[in-house]
């Protein structure tokens, strides 16, 4: 089962924008925004899941600082992500939206050219 944001909670999904080192991240959220991200401790050490560009994450916002900044809550899997997009959350942020557009265009193109009969007599 995913687990999905508490907006709540102050949870938000994030993108990783790029991986600062130190147990940082740049990361930007669905909001729009660019936070820096802290990796929790649940998240390193050895045989831990090392966190790359463009994966999904989410993160909990600090309502506390002053500036854009955030703590890792979850790692998505590549499943994971495809049945986050089944949600009702505004994907356009991570560019999903244009790419299932994509996906479709060509999808409707083939069954286009598929369905196109040959009658033998007309030959």
């Amino acid at each position: 089962m995913v687990r999905l944001a508490n907006r709540e909670d102050g949870e938000i999904y994030a993108i990783v924008e790029k991986n600062l080192g130190g147990g940082q991240l740049k990361v930007k959220c669905l909001d729009g925004v660019s936070r820096l991200c802290k990796i929790r401790g649940k998240f390193t050490g050895k045989k831990k899941e090392i966190v790359a560009v463009d994966y999904w994450i989410l993160v909990g916002i600090h309502s506390f600082d002053s500036k854009p900044k955030c703590s890792l809550l979850e790692i998505y899997t590549p499943q994971e992500v495809n049945q986050l997009k089944m949600t009702n959350e505004n994907w356009t942020v991570f560019g999903v939206e244009q790419e299932q557009s994509e996906v479709d265009e060509t999808i409707v193109t083939e069954s286009v050219t598929m369905n196109t009969e040959i009658n033998i007599d007309d030959i």
